[in-house]
């Protein structure tokens, strides 16, 4: 049995057993009992992945806690006046300016009237302007959040390094991680544990647990210019990105990044303008860390299902391009309960949210390395080159990126411990593997 569904099994069965015993003293409910309702606005991507998620956090948060505490799971439409506030008035702030004139171009070029309808059909569709949309709505969730509108949101960690805790940088450091058995020992370790709590006193929200949205990412070239060696990745323009580590790491291994404005064009020309195949092909970058979803995406562009022709724009030369599986670097998300909310249930409903917490999450991250390696095996059916990096190549690649480790400390010198502990997990599961 894999090894991942054992783990999971295991959590489920643990989570069984305290519901259990948290049966023995429930009391009936009254209907002068109050009820939390917890307002989850899911919109993070990829959005299936989450739903099933959010739907198996609201079965057990209901049925362990007696519907004291209900889920109610939001959608675009049901938070849409708060996620657009700025629709009506014409006007834009912050990183809305961009995205919302966007829209209303498209909406235009379509001929569609501003109806929250198609605002809602067009914004949803994550190959609108390179997923800026998707990307809004991810950042959106979190204001609401903290506004008290919604209860429940997520967030990458690297937003939230950026915008709060500075310790979640750890979790993104070059070659840190051996692959997703290492990944998750640390994130289940007291380590790990401590770096969720660790957001409640200061930020007025707190991680219940680890999800992937991403997990290891990969990197894609085109097949003359594979990222197995550490002196493959000198001179190749990246796309600019929004993490401070994976941005130090590119820039140490030698990487050049390009402005939006040198291939905005290619990108926002067509549905499939942006996704990075069809910008390599162009010439406008030459190579792109991606992550499961972002595989998954543009495959279903560029791979034709059964029965199915794919338009002359969206075909490519699959045998020019490469997948080398660097695992560099660790895209993760929270999922986050705001503090306020939280405190105000009762003690028992308190460790049953959690609880359900960590069950969903496992579900979600387990949903996310089967659906890795389901893309990976789709990729080699169709004759996509994947390549991996020799461990010998991998720890040049690890002392080349030294200076990012180093920084960090400096900076935030609390995550030197983090890195310490997830070192010691990693001689761990080395040893495991040896012994078998």
């Amino acid at each position: 049995m894999n090894i991942y569904l054992c783990r999971y099994l295991c959590l489920l069965a643990a989570f069984s057993v305290f519901s259990a015993s948290a049966d023995a003293d429930k009391k009936p409910l009254t209907g002068n009992q109050p009820v939390t309702k917890l307002r989850w606005l899911v919109v993070h991507a990829p959005n299936d992945y989450f739903i099933r998620m959010a739907k198996v956090f609201k079965e057990k948060v209901e049925k362990e806690t007696d519907k004291r505490v209900v889920v109610e799971l939001l959608d675009e439409s049901g938070c849409f006046d708060d996620l657009y506030p700025d629709w009506k008035s014409k006007e834009s702030v912050g990183g809305r300016t961009n995205y919302i004139s966007q829209l209303r171009n498209l909406l235009k070029k379509k001929g569609l009237e501003e109806t929250k309808a198609n605002i809602m059909k067009i914004s949803s569709d994550e190959t609108f302007a390179g997923g800026a949309a998707v990307a809004l709505k991810r950042a959106e969730g979190m204001r609401l959040l903290q506004e008290g509108k919604v209860d429940i949101a997520q967030s990458y960690t690297y937003f939230l390094a950026k915008n709060g805790n500075p310790e979640y940088h750890a979790l993104e450091l070059p070659f840190l991680f051996t692959g997703y058995e290492h990944v998750d020992r640390f994130l289940e370790s007291d380590a790990g544990e401590k770096l969720l709590a660790s957001t409640v006193s200061d930020f007025g929200y707190r991680g219940l647990a680890y999800t992937f949205s991403g997990g290891l990412l990969v990197s894609l070239t085109q097949k003359k210019n594979p990222l197995v060696s550490e002196q493959s990745w000198s001179g190749l323009r990246f796309r600019k990105i929004g993490s401070t580590i994976r941005e130090r790491t590119l820039a140490e291994l030698g990487g050049k990044f390009v402005p939006l404005s040198s291939y905005k064009k290619i990108a926002f020309g067509s549905p499939v303008g942006h996704r990075p195949t069809n910008l390599i092909q162009a010439n406008a970058i030459d190579a792109e860390e991606i992550n499961l979803p972002d595989v998954e995406r543009w495959l279903s562009d560029v791979i034709p299902t059964p029965g199915k022709k794919l338009p002359p724009k969206n075909r490519y030369d699959l045998n020019k391009f490469a997948v080398t599986e660097t695992q560099h670097s660790l895209l993760s998300t929270i999922f986050v309960i705001k503090e306020q909310t939280f405190q105000s249930m009762s003690k028992k409903d308190q460790e049953i949210v959690k609880a359900a917490a960590l069950v969903s999450a496992k579900f979600e991250r387990e949903l996310t390395i089967q659906r890795y390696e389901d893309a990976k095996k789709r990729l080699r059916d169709v004759g996509f080159t994947w390549l991996t990096v020799s461990p010998e190549e991998r720890k040049k690649m690890r002392a080349k990126v030294e200076p990012v480790y180093t920084q960090l400390f400096k900076e935030v010198p609390t995550t030197k411990q983090i890195v310490e502990k997830a070192l010691e997990l990693k001689e761990l599961h080395i040893k495991k593997v040896a012994d078998k």
